[in-house]
């Protein structure tokens, strides 16, 4: 704990604002290699200037130290010398996520009040018309060697090419200061329950919840992370600010449809960690070729974005026997990282998510905001530096998870054991209300992912006349010739009491999930007749009802 707490303290004075990770680590090691990207390799040097050159753009722009500055790209080193950039500026970052809709543009960009957007050339017919009397736009589109007019005039917007700024801007620092209370980015969560909310967090919050993961993980300049996970998500931003602080670097793959790919990129770039949500390592585990593969250089995986069913888990662990797996838990409005199990006890610990990181204190409460016992399940509050300072325009619902301490309650229920590690029993949402019984759907998906045969499951309530909800299963199986649901019921009826054995089972294509491959069961939830066909959502086969 010394040596965590040691690691901890360095760097408390050499680093308070976004943009100090990066320049020093460009003053630092200026020539090392920071970014690769397909063809593309970025020195630190290079996204230094590249951040300036933005800096001076957004400047130039009319922007205002306060200002919010969107960013709509996919993972790119654009999105890092933008994000880097803004800060430079004194501006707030707002990422996007790039399955936005033009409604949900049309939303992002009033609430936050968008004074510039950096935007992909795809997006071009997403932006509203209109906008471009208080919009200013810079667009991922190369250089202005007579592009198309429709590539530099979308939607009437006034746009300037971020190649022509690369290229003509000074790369010079813009030499502008401001607060480490200062806000240095607003992320939306992705509004599963209703209109996105803007997680507001500082400088501070950022710095502080970067230091204590490079911290637990260990971090150094040798490290080389393959980053799948999109920057707009604060587990894919917190790899790109914990690598920018120790001088590591990323190496960026969009694609993670084609894992196979992927794994064979982390193989060639000499990749020392991975970062993954539930659903990448199922997919690692039984749609891809890991086993196949020997990877001499991987030190480390992580893990977070919902809890990973124990079986996974003891999967994953067995096909990387010489590579360190981190189970983890946080939220956005944390930052990023509220707790780790360190490697060593994730076989005595099985279905942990650790202990708190440094400098951030985790206690179960129940609901008249007292701790509980060991073994006892309350719901999770958390407090640190790194939690949110609010959402953005949202007084009451800050209110809601912000108490009077300035703790984060964190809607998750959970209990830690006598050693005091701590155990996710499920979202105070998720949980099921079935007669006299309340079911963790969580737990009920960690039993049917034991069998083989499927590949992903997500567990709700429906509604039920006598029982108020009834248990229902949503099983992707891993051969695309299908599965028998009734063969899931027995397999529940095995190993569960009847209260939690489900009563419906839907075999269908693919979850729904957002961007950072996350599953949203609001979609699953929606009454069958007003499901419709489309990207992202499932295709459905024939349903099982228990005992049918």
């Amino acid at each position: 704990m010394d040596r965590l707490l040691e690691r901890y303290a360095w760097g408390k004075r050499s680093m308070r604002l976004l943009h100090h990770m990066l320049e020093k680590a460009a003053r630092r090691r200026p020539e090392k290699e920071a970014l690769v990207h397909g063809p593309e390799r970025w020195s630190f040097r290079s996204l230094d200037e590249g951040a300036n050159r933005i800096a001076r753009a957004l400047r130039g722009a009319g922007l205002e130290p306060g200002d919010r500055v969107g960013i709509l790209l996919p993972n790119s080193v654009h999105f890092v010398c933008a994000y880097v950039g803004i800060s430079k500026a004194g501006g707030i970052s707002v990422p996007i996520n790039t399955a936005v809709n033009a409604e949900g543009l049309r939303y992002i960009l009033d609430d936050a009040a968008i004074r510039v957007l950096i935007f992909h050339r795809s997006f071009r017919a997403s932006l509203p018309h209109g906008a471009g009397a208080r919009l200013a736009c810079f667009m991922d589109g190369g250089s202005s060697a007579a592009p198309a007019t429709d590539e530099r005039e979308p939607a009437g917007v006034r746009v300037r090419l971020l190649g022509d700024i690369l290229r003509e801007e000074s790369s010079a620092p813009a030499g502008l200061d401001v607060s480490d209370q200062d806000l240095a980015c607003i992320l939306y969560t992705s509004g599963s329950t209703g209109k996105p909310k803007g997680v507001m967090l500082s400088h501070a919050n950022i710095i502080e919840n970067t230091r204590s993961i490079v911290a637990y993980l260990g971090l150094t300049e040798n490290d080389r992370m393959m980053v799948v996970l999109p920057f707009f998500y604060c587990y894919g931003l917190s790899l790109l600010h914990t690598h920018l602080w120790v001088g590591g670097s990323l190496v960026l793959e969009n694609q993670f449809l084609y894992p196979n790919r992927v794994l064979q990129k982390m193989k060639e770039e000499r990749v020392t960690g991975f970062a993954g949500v539930p659903s990448t390592f199922s997919i690692l585990l039984r749609r891809s070729n890991l086993r196949a593969f020997s990877f001499d250089d991987l030190r480390y995986v992580t893990q977070a974005g919902g809890a990973m069913a124990p079986v996974l888990i003891r999967e994953l662990h067995q096909s990387l026997p010489r590579t360190r797996v981190f189970i983890m838990y946080g939220q956005t409005e944390a930052t990023a990282r509220l707790s780790y199990l360190p490697p060593e006890y994730l076989e005595e610990k099985i279905g942990s998510v650790g202990m708190a990181i440094p400098n951030v204190t985790l206690k179960i409460v129940n609901e008249r905001g007292e701790s509980v016992k060991p073994g006892e399940t309350g719901e999770i509050v958390a407090s640190g530096p790194n939690v949110m300072k609010g959402y953005w325009n949202s007084p009451d619902e800050t209110c809601q998870v912000i108490d009077a301490h300035g703790d984060l309650r964190t809607g998750d229920l959970g209990r830690v054991d006598e050693d005091g590690f701590l155990y996710i029993v499920d979202r105070k949402k998720d949980m099921i209300k079935s007669g006299a019984h309340r079911v963790s759907a969580k737990e009920v998906e960690a039993v049917i992912l034991e069998e083989a045969s499927v590949l992903e499951c997500a567990v709700i309530g429906v509604e039920d006349e006598v029982m108020g909800e009834s248990i229902k299963a949503f099983i992707v199986p891993v051969s695309r010739d299908g599965l028998d649901p009734e063969s899931i019921i027995r397999f529940c009826k095995e190993r569960l009491p009847p209260y939690k054995v489900p009563r419906w089972v839907e075999v269908i294509r693919a979850l729904p999930k957002n961007e950072a491959g996350k599953v949203m069961k609001a979609r699953l939830k929606q009454p069958q007749e007003t499901k419709t066909q489309g990207p992202g959502q499932p295709g459905s086969l024939p349903a099982r009802r228990n005992g049918e």
